[in-house]
């Protein structure tokens, strides 16, 4: 068997399990498996399939259609231009996400020393993307799980954001007391999944950690801890932006007091703005 029939083969297998996007899955787990880039795996797909080689795909392909996330497999994913190490334990980059570091680019301008707080920071995708974009700003990583300090650490450290400390911390034991510089910025993509929608997740969802999904019995709860424990301590002229469901949106911003919805790259209300007059 060639390196393309087996390809082929194993994108075959991932359609017949309804997989949406089964020839990109299949590239991304050969390219894996066989240990190849692309253009590697596309200019040698007529080439004989090693049989280890072979034997660790149609394993991956396995893992895959027990309901295992692609991204897991490949223990790593792309977001905003940089490479973050993911697995087990920490909740999987998203491309919706890409645009609150969009949003937190467009409110802290470039030069200014400003103090900024990625709190549920997982993998640290939004916090170092925006740490690599403002090397002048103090950037502080809040996360509470170990599993995920683990790839939040590494990630860092990959990315060298030198400017970025990592805090082990509960956001619900809130700002004060924590003997940090006050907040010009807070940045948050909390757990808002109603515990009640967490019954009908995907499969590949039930993988990732239920901590980082489960935002309470109205899906809420982060919010309403964010109004009280974090927003009150925000600089005059700075501001809090977060990520959300669409359906939320006025809700949040009446928890908040005030702000405005944003829409994402698919004309859907992502998150919210709330600004702090200064």
């Amino acid at each position: 068997m060639t390196r393309g029939e087996l390809r082929r083969r194993g994108a075959k297998l991932l359609a017949d399990r309804g997989v949406e996007t089964p020839d990109f899955e299949a590239l991304c787990l050969f390219q894996k498996a066989f240990s190849v880039d692309r253009n590697a795996c596309l200019l040698t797909q007529n080439d004989p399939a090693e049989e280890e080689g072979e034997k660790v795909f149609l394993d991956l392909i396995g893992k895959r259609l027990s309901g295992e996330p692609l991204q897991y497999l490949l223990g790593e994913w792309e977001f905003y231009g940089s490479t973050f190490k993911v697995g087990p334990g920490v909740l999987i980059p998203r491309q919706e996400t890409e645009g609150l570091v969009d949003i937190a680019l467009g409110l802290i301008p470039e030069g200014r020393d400003a103090a900024v707080f990625d709190l549920c920071s997982g993998t640290g995708c939004v916090g170092l993307s925006f740490a690599l974009r403002r090397p002048d700003c103090r950037v502080y990583l809040v996360e509470k799980y170990p599993e995920a300090l683990g790839y939040l650490t590494e990630n860092r450290d990959r990315l060298a954001a030198g400017n970025a400390r990592i805090l082990g911390r509960d956001i619900f034991d809130g700002f004060r007391g924590s003997g940090l510089p006050f907040p010009d910025l807070i940045l948050c993509n909390p757990p808002y999944v109603t515990t009640g929608d967490t019954k009908h997740l995907s499969p590949e969802m039930y993988r990732e950690p239920m901590s980082a999904i489960d935002g309470g019995r109205d899906g809420l709860d982060f919010f309403r801890c964010l109004k009280e424990k974090w927003l009150p301590y925000v600089r005059g002229g700075g501001a809090l932006a977060i990520e959300c469901d669409e359906w939320q949106t006025d809700d949040i911003i009446e928890i908040f007091g005030h702000g405005e919805a944003v829409k994402d790259i698919f004309n859907k209300k992502r998150y919210v703005v709330t600004r702090i007059n200064g």
